[in-house]
Parts: C-alpha cells; sequence; structure tokens
C-alpha cells in the first residue's frame, strides 16, 4: 500500500488500481486521469492488487487495506475476484455495463450493498440500472469521465495550419478524422462507404483513420473478416478513394491534440452499446472540433 498526503485529510481515500496492459485504450485514460485528479485533491491510499502474486495474501492485504480508509475507489480491472464485501463503503465505475447487463451485470453483483456506489457515465445508464435493481437505485450516481483540458485543447491558427501540413493537407481541403480501434464493431467500413457519397459533393476532401487493428472484438460483430484494416483497404480501392483516404497506425496520446486541432470534423460512427462515452469525440470538442457521431 502507498500513501499519498495532501491538504484535503477529512477522509481517506483508498484506491484499488487497475492493471493498465488488460484495458482498452478510453478505460485506461479513465483510470490514468482518475488517478492523477485523486493524487492532487485526496489523502489517498494506493492499493495495488497485482504486486501479489498469491490469492491469499492479496485478499489478507487488501481486507487491512479497507479497514484503514474511509471509502475505496475501485478503478476499472478485469479481474475482482479478490474482493470481498467490506463495511467500508466502496465506488466502482459502471462503463459501458449496462446495455447488455446479460454479458457484464453478473461482475457487479457482489458489490450491490446499500452502502456503496456506481458510478455511471450518463443518464440513460443510471435509467437502466434503476429499473433494474429498483431496490439499489440510490447506488447510482452521474459521474462523466474526465477529461485533460490542458492536454486537449484549441491551439493557434499557427499550430493548426503546421499539424495540417504535416498530415499533407493543404488549406483548400477538408480533413475528416476518425481516431480510435480499427474494428468491425466500430463501423469504420460504413464510414467508408459514407465518405465515397461525400467525395462526390466534394472534391478537396481527405479522410484520416487513426489507430491500431484491434484483437478485442466483440461476440455481435463476428464475422469471417480475419485482417479488418486490410477488409478496409480493399473497400478504399473500390469506391475509387485511393490518394483520398489514409490510414495512420500508430498515434501516441500527445500526437492526439494535433490531430483533432488538423481536422474539420471528427467522425465515430461505432455500433457498440459498450461505448456510452467516447473520449475521443470529448477529446475532439475539447480541442474546438466539431463530432458527428452515432447515438
Amino acid at each position: 500500500m502507498i500513501q499519498i498526503p495532501h491538504r484535503n485529510k477529512v477522509t481517506r481515500l483508498g484506491v484499488v488500481l487497475s492493471d493498465s496492459h488488460r484495458l482498452s485504450e478510453s478505460v485506461r485514460r479513465l483510470s490514468e486521469n482518475a488517478l492523477r485528479i485523486i493524487r492532487d485533491d485526496f489523502c489517498a491510499v494506493e492499493f495495488n492488487p497485482d504486486a501479489y502474486t498469491r490469492n491469499t495474501r492479496r485478499l489478507r492485504e487488501y481486507t487491512r487495506f479497507a479497514q484503514g480508509v474511509g471509502v475505496i475507489l475501485f478503478l476499472p480491472r478485469v479481474d475482482s475476484s479478490f474482493v470481498v464485501p467490506q463495511e467500508t463503503p466502496l465506488m466502482f465505475f459502471g462503463l459501458g455495463a449496462m446495455p447488455r447487463p446479460h454479458r457484464h451485470l453478473f461482475e457487479y453483483h457482489k458489490f450491490l450493498f446499500p452502502q456503496n456506489s456506481i458510478l455511471l457515465s450518463c443518464t440513460s445508464d443510471i435509467k437502466i440500472f434503476r429499473e433494474l435493481f429498483p431496490r439499489f437505485r440510490e447506488m447510482a450516481y452521474l459521474l462523466p469521465w474526465p477529461v485533460d483540458t490542458e492536454l486537449f485543447a484549441p491551439v493557434p491558427a499557427r499550430a493548426r495550419l503546421k499539424a495540417r501540413k504535416a498530415l499533407g493537407v493543404g488549406t483548400s481541403q477538408h480533413l475528416i478524422l476518425y481516431a480510435g480501434r480499427v474494428c468491425p464493431e466500430k463501423n469504420i467500413h460504413t464510414l467508408l462507404k459514407v465518405f465515397k457519397g461525400v467525395t462526390q459533393r466534394l472534391r478537396n476532401v481527405r479522410l484520416l483513420i487513426a489507430g491500431l487493428d484491434s484483437n478485442a472484438r466483440y461476440d455481435d460483430f463476428t464475422n469471417n473478416i480475419k485482417d479488418y484494416s486490410r477488409y478496409l483497404k480493399g473497400l478504399i480501392g473500390r469506391y475509387g478513394l485511393r490518394g483520398k483516404v489514409r490510414i495512420m497506425p500508430s498515434v501516441k496520446k500527445k500526437g492526439l491534440p494535433a490531430l483533432y486541432s488538423a481536422a474539420d470534423v471528427f467522425v465515430n460512427c461505432t455500433l457498440c452499446p459498450d461505448e456510452n462515452f467516447g473520449y475521443a469525440q470529448v477529446e475532439a470538442m475539447a480541442c474546438g472540433t466539431p463530432v458527428v457521431c452515432s447515438c
């Protein structure tokens, strides 16, 4: 356990850390942003489950940790098997579980106690939770995910022109941007079909697809496409979009603000029901870029 002192000593906040290597990019970003805020504003005690290889010791240390704090914030994790009901109130993120409760909610049954709180990022999720669990309706709280507005912020006109030039986009051209995982549930194949129609009306328009091919695919979207990036490249050729679409397979977090700022519009056509709070969309808006997205 690591204790982080701070001026706010009213309540000792316990934080169960997440394993960032086992999370999606957006959930990992949620964990990083939340942890940064916690370390700045609270007297926090951190518990890292991955520091213990033996389950018995992990459980013993977690019990000791829970008894020494006033409330526990459980950052998103894949494995929560070591968590047992405690008298200490527990807060945890609901992520995108509500639209598909048959698949996800069994993970939260152990947390359904009146003293606990589930943090949901949109009002529709709160409504679903309260209909499914009317006895625990007071557990649900609205907490939109935090965004680093120091990193993601509008840039001066000169910096924007520099970012567009680095991408090979001229001042007379229009740039449409998608940034995120490249996989079927993101519906990028439909974006290409829509973009084909756009090019028939606008000549000087370009589409940039920024992101890595993802193996984390959902059963709802399984198909015979083994290589989605290759499939998209085939569509680009079939639709006559060569020279108008660029696929950028790797973009670091620090490079995203320049991409968002360079674009004239950000587009996300995701069909995944789990995605109730798109980090890329909010980050693009924080950079002053208009967003078109599915809902």
